[in-house]
């Protein structure tokens, strides 16, 4: 967007994996957009509260689910397709496990290599 500076400390990647978001004991199936080293993009069917704590799950291909617990920072009910069907929302990392973290690292890195 010409005139509006991005403000991300960090690049963000295109990646489409499944992601659950789990909301009040129900799970809300998603796919992140793009992604970063703090959080994601996520396209999904319904929105979710923001700026409250979710457990969300990432499925990379061929990789163990990465659990993360994170928070909607933005969400784009504007941004809903032609047909109603999807959400866009950035998720911030809130925390991650040092196992999923490296996992997420890697999953990252094995589809930039």
């Amino acid at each position: 967007m010409e005139g509006k500076e991005d403000r991300r400390r960090f690049p963000r990647t295109e990646l489409n994996w499944p992601v659950n978001v789990i909301v009040d004991d129900e799970i809300i199936a998603g796919e992140t957009v793009d992604i970063s080293p703090e959080g994601i993009h996520v396209s999904c069917d319904d929105p979710v509260p923001m700026n409250e704590p979710l457990k969300l799950t990432i499925a990379p291909p061929d990789r163990e689910l990465i659990n993360v617990t994170a928070k909607v920072v933005w969400s784009d009910l504007d941004g809903i397709d032609a047909e109603n069907r999807s959400v866009g929302m950035g998720l911030c990392f809130v925390e991650i496990s040092d196992a999923d973290r490296s996992n997420f690292d890697e999953a990252v890195a094995d589809h930039l290599g």
